[in-house]
Formats: C-alpha cells, sequence, structure tokens
C-alpha cells in the first residue's frame, strides 16, 4: 500500500507535458533518449537547462486564477526544484485546495470531503479521545488545467476536546523529488499521446528521474494540511521517514487541539471555502 501512496510525481509529469506541448518531436525524443543513459555529459545537462528554462518561464505567466490555475502552481513547484528554493505560500495554498475538494474517482462518497466527515463521525461516536484514519485519496487535476490524476497518502486525527470534535488530515507522502517508480506507475496514463511520436508513456518522464543524480535538482517534501500553521514545503523532511514526519505531525497538531485551536470538519469547510 505505501508503494502506491508515495508516489511524487506531481511536477514531474506536468514537465513531460510541457515538454510535449511546447517542444519539439526532436526535443521529446532527445530526452526520452536521456531517461535510458546511466549518465549525462556536460551537453546533455546543458540541452535540458536550454529546454526547460523557456517552459518554465512561460508558464510562470499563466495566471494563478482560474481553470488553469494549476500550470501557474506547477511551474512554482517546478522552479523551486530547479532552484534549489522552496515555493511560496500560494501554491500550498492552492494544494490545500486541490486535497479538499478533490472529487476522487467521482464515485459517490469518494469525495475528499465527505471521507473526511465520514471519519469525524465515527470518533465521535467512538466515545474516544482520539481517533485516527489514514486513507489513498484519489486526486484529479484535470480542472485545474493538469492532464492526470495522482493518489496522496492522507492521515485524519479527530481529537473531541470539551466534547467537540476538532479534525485536521495531512499528505504525508508527497515529495517533489526522483521517483524510479514513475515510468512504470503513471507512463500509462501518456501512452496514448506518446504513440504520436513512437514513445511509450514513460518514456515522457523517465529522464525526470536523473535530474538529482546529476546536480540538476534540489528535492523537497510537501507537507499539506488544512492550515497553514502545520503545512509545509521542506528540505529536511526529505531525509526523514514517514513514520517521522507523521509523528511530529501528529505531536504538534494534538497540542494544538487541546489549546483550543481546532475545528470540526463542517466549520474547516466553511472558513477556507
Amino acid at each position: 500500500m505505501e508503494a502506491i501512496m508515495i508516489r511524487k510525481c506531481m511536477f514531474f509529469l506536468s514537465f513531460g507535458i510541457g515538454a510535449l506541448v511546447a517542444g519539439s518531436p526532436i526535443i521529446i525524443h532527445d530526452l526520452a533518449n536521456l531517461g535510458h543513459k546511466s549518465s549525462w555529459t556536460s551537453f546533455d545537462k546543458l540541452r535540458v537547462k536550454s529546454y526547460f528554462e523557456p517552459i518554465g518561464w512561460a508558464t510562470s505567466l499563466v495566471p494563478s486564477i482560474g481553470p488553469v490555475k494549476g500550470i501557474h502552481h506547477v511551474s512554482s513547484l517546478g522552479d523551486a526544484y530547479f532552484d534549489g528554493d522552496l515555493p511560496n505560500e500560494t501554491t500550498m495554498n492552492f494544494l490545500r485546495e486541490v486535497v479538499m475538494t478533490s472529487p476522487g474517482n467521482t464515485n459517490k462518497g469518494d469525495d475528499f470531503k465527505t471521507k473526511f466527515e465520514r471519519h469525524e463521525k465515527k470518533a465521535v461516536a467512538s466515545g474516544k479521545n482520539t481517533h485516527i484514519s489514514n486513507i489513498t485519496q484519489a486526486v484529479p487535476f484535470h480542472r485545474y488545467g493538469l492532464p492526470f490524476v495522482d493518489h496522496f497518502a492522507i492521515t485524519m486525527r479527530t481529537d473531541v476536546v470539551n466534547g467537540a470534535p476538532k479534525s485536521s488530515f495531512i499528505v504525508w507522502g508527497l515529495g517533489v523529488i526522483a521517483d524510479q517508480r514513475n515510468p512504470k506507475n503513471l507512463g500509462p496514463q501518456y501512452d496514448d499521446v506518446a504513440k504520436i511520436l513512437n514513445l511509450e508513456g514513460g518514456d515522457l518522464i523517465r529522464w525526470t528521474c536523473n535530474l538529482e543524480r546529476e546536480g540538476l535538482a534540489k528535492p523537497y517534501w510537501v507537507l499539506i494540511t488544512e492550515r497553514s500553521e502545520t503545512s509545509k514545503f521542506s528540505h529536511e523532511a526529505v531525509q526523514k521517514s514517514s513514520t517521522q514526519r507523521k509523528s511530529e505531525w501528529h505531536a504538534t497538531t494534538r497540542n494544538l487541539h487541546m489549546s483550543g485551536n481546532g475545528m470540526a470538519v463542517s466549520e474547516l469547510y466553511n472558513s477556507l471555502f
């Protein structure tokens, strides 16, 4: 299950598709070939930079509002990755919206809000002070101008304080980081597009797995929660295990809830949307 949940693909897929749209067949084939090389020459690295600096600049000009705002924010994720920096808070706000309004796989009850409400109801009915749930949420990005679906590992926590539920969640398995599983797990989503160029979907992604190896990018983790105080982009979190990341969040969230700084699910949605 964890292997499925820790699919860190959002930025990589968008860049692969961005190259397909903005580049030429020659560029796409060059990147596909680089994906199969065990090491890159200085000229290889220079070509990769030359391909994506213009794309990064162009996509950053896309408005951060409306039906294509995802392009702007994914560009921000990618720029930070290449620059060794971290995205700004507006991109975190976008990701929070994506998660909390996710329709899931379109089946009734698969949307994130319903799952969060269901978790809270179980917490209250259990009679316990604390209730924890773990889910894998399908998160489609099509409505934000991005042609893919990802699956996020999410932990939900409800503390019942003075008879009132205080509920929180964390996306703990998402990072802008090379993942060798992406071509196999996510490539098939792009097979139809890749066939036009006599390639496979994995070929549009595989080269991204080599960026960190070649010193062209610095990975970071994306910890999305319902509130800015516990959400963050972090280089340091890359070195921590999933158990450590979740344990730190549980401790911080418990203290927030116990000090009266939490909300019920309905209150959260009323305050944010």
